[in-house]
């Protein structure tokens, strides 16, 4: 059975079949507005987030398994790696946090940031993170040691995204400075710096098949860039 998930700036989740918009379950409990929500890879459970904590449901009974603990602090976005064992999470302050998705333990504190994060991401394969921040860096950490690998350094403002390609060999960031570089995500190394748009870019997303990356911008307009291409300039 196939279900979508419905917030709409409600404290409470509508779990809807897909097929004829039939509600199965309403997710209440949380201690305020649902910031964001998102299904574990088998569908079988919702992870959710609120100004004050994380909270895994069951899908087949509707009934909270799991809360983090008070101490996480806000949270605002959060992500399933790709085998649904753990959650990163991202929230208005200079760190991330992996946690496990089963009681939602705390497996790594991702702290280096001199500002607040803006966002954060598993790469496909879910041996890494990448997060982006208002200190004009993107940083590369291990989910197996919870180390920083690198830190990506180049923009001159706030980064807005940092996003990995389908093979998880590169990354893209978007700044306020109106720029999208291109990373190595082994080596760390800038390949290249895509320019055009006349304001902050808000969004940047690959293409399934890696070819191509989408920038939109506050200029009215989103463009796209042959990734090869770039790289090779």
């Amino acid at each position: 059975m196939k279900s979508s998930g419905s917030i709409l700036q409600k404290t409470s989740v509508r779990i809807l079949k897909t097929a004829t918009g039939e509600e199965i379950h309403e997710l209440t409990g949380h201690a305020g507005v649902v910031q964001m929500a998102a299904f574990s890879p088998d569908g079988h459970h919702l992870a959710t987030v609120d100004r004050h904590h994380v909270r895994i449901f069951d899908l087949d009974t509707g009934r909270q398994i799991a809360q983090s603990p008070d101490g996480l602090g806000p949270q605002e976005q959060i992500d399933f790696r790709e085998d649904g064992r753990q959650l990163l999470c991202r929230g208005w302050a200079r760190e991330a946090y992996v946690l496990n998705a089963l009681d939602l333990s705390t497996i790594h504190r991702l702290s280096g940031h001199k500002e607040t994060l803006t966002d954060a991401r598993f790469s496909p394969d879910g041996k890494l993170v990448a997060t982006a921040s208002a200190d004009g860096t993107a940083r590369i950490w291990s989910v197996e040691s919870g180390q920083q690998l690198h830190v990506l350094s180049g923009h001159r403002k706030r980064v807005l995204f940092a996003v990995f390609d389908p093979t998880g060999a590169l990354i893209a960031t978007s700044s306020q400075d109106k720029r999208v570089r291109l990373w190595d995500v082994e080596s760390g190394t800038q390949l290249a710096v895509l320019e055009g748009h006349k304001k902050q870019i808000v969004g940047a997303a690959f293409s399934s098949d890696g070819r191509w990356l989408g920038s939109a911008s506050e200029d009215f307009t989103a463009r796209l860039w042959p990734v090869h291409v770039a790289i090779d300039q």
